[in-house]
């Protein structure tokens, strides 16, 4: 759960306290491209149950996209604004859900102008600090960590003479030691819900292992309220990465965990055949379900007993559990349609 003092909501989502933790994305693709396009990352995004979606708004008539946009989904958006005053008092006025300012980009003073409109609007503002967005980057040491902090608390502290309190905070780096300090600081610092995430983070699987320890760290010991997994992929990967990560720490349950063994010499089957075979066939389940393949009888058993159903290898076979009860053996090539067979029957008693 999350762990700000602050709630903070955003076109109905509560975002900080003991809400859950938000996985968000951002729209990728080009506002050059046709509006179909574009739709179809929306409609990909809703499918992988993407909460909040932040666009960047180059210039003013990506303001006429993102209000169309908003005429087609319900996820709440968030305006990604960097440079332009106007722009941003602009998409305030066209009624956007929430907005991210970077303040290494845009001076206080325009920012607390925001700030005030926001109020009157009653739109919620993120202040988002990237590490790599000022013109002279502060490096990577504790030094930078305090400087990085102190950008955000200073700005912050601006809006807040302003009587506005609907702010979500945010530092950003590509390096995970230097996130995770600053977000260890920032939560010692301010009561606002925090986004986290790691930023640039490149191409899969390095981007997933650098977002994974980064957010995750963070996450177990209760910072973070809202996430974003930044990788060089699609917006729909970001989002079922940010679950998984959350799935892993048993902070959110969406969707099928698949418990299966890493294979030694004692595996009789084909796991690694089976265990992917059972991932592909349940990826549109979103119910809660814990399945083990597992490869012998060492640790078969005792994960089988743990999951909700599962498989324990034998030779040429194995034996299927339900909740710790053996139900029956089952020749290893019927071992997938069986599984299957009795995972549909257990979601379907699934109330989420």
């Amino acid at each position: 759960m999350a762990n700000s003092k602050k709630v903070v909501k955003i076109a109905g989502l509560a975002i900080g306290g003991n809400n859950p933790v938000r996985v968000e994305s951002m729209l990728k693709t080009s506002f050059d491209e046709p509006f179909s396009s574009i739709l179809k990352e929306i409609r990909t995004l809703e499918k992988a149950d993407c909460e909040l979606l932040r666009i960047a708004v180059p210039n003013k008539e990506a303001i006429l996209t993102i209000n169309k946009i908003k005429k087609h989904t319900n996820i709440p958006l968030m305006a990604d604004i960097h440079f332009s005053e106007e722009i941003a008092l602009k998409i305030l006025d066209e009624g956007i859900d929430s907005i991210r300012i970077n303040p290494a980009n845009m001076e206080i003073s325009q920012i607390k102008k925001i700030a005030r409109v926001a109020k009157s609007k009653k739109v919620p503002m993120r202040i988002g600090v990237n590490a790599a967005s000022f013109k002279n980057p502060f490096g990577k040491d504790k030094k930078a960590v305090i400087k990085l902090v102190d950008v955000l608390c200073k700005t912050v502290r601006e809006i807040e003479k302003e009587k506005f309190y609907d702010i979500i905070v945010g530092v950003k780096s590509s390096d995970v030691p230097t996130t995770i300090m600053t977000n260890q600081l920032l939560a010692k610092k301010l009561p606002y819900p925090i986004h986290i995430g790691i930023t640039e983070a490149g191409l899969a699987p390095e981007a997933i292992i650098k977002s994974s320890i980064g957010i995750g760290a963070l996450l177990a010991q209760g910072i973070g309220d809202t996430l974003r997994v930044s990788l060089t992929d699609t917006s729909a990967k970001e989002v079922q990465v940010g679950y998984e990560i959350l799935k892993a720490l048993n902070l959110r349950k969406k969707g099928v965990e698949i418990i299966s063994c890493p294979t030694c010499g004692r595996c009789r089957i084909n796991i690694k055949k089976i265990a992917e075979e059972i991932k592909k066939r349940t990826l549109k389940f979103k119910e809660p379900i814990t399945i083990a393949v597992m490869g012998c009888e060492v640790n078969g058993p005792g994960e089988a007993k743990e999951a909700d159903i599962g498989i324990a290898g034998g030779l040429g076979c194995g034996v299927l559990f339900k909740k710790g009860k053996i139900l029956k053996k089952v020749k290893e090539k019927d071992i997938v349609k069986v599984l299957m067979r009795e995972i549909e029957k257990e979601i379907k008693e699934i109330v989420i």
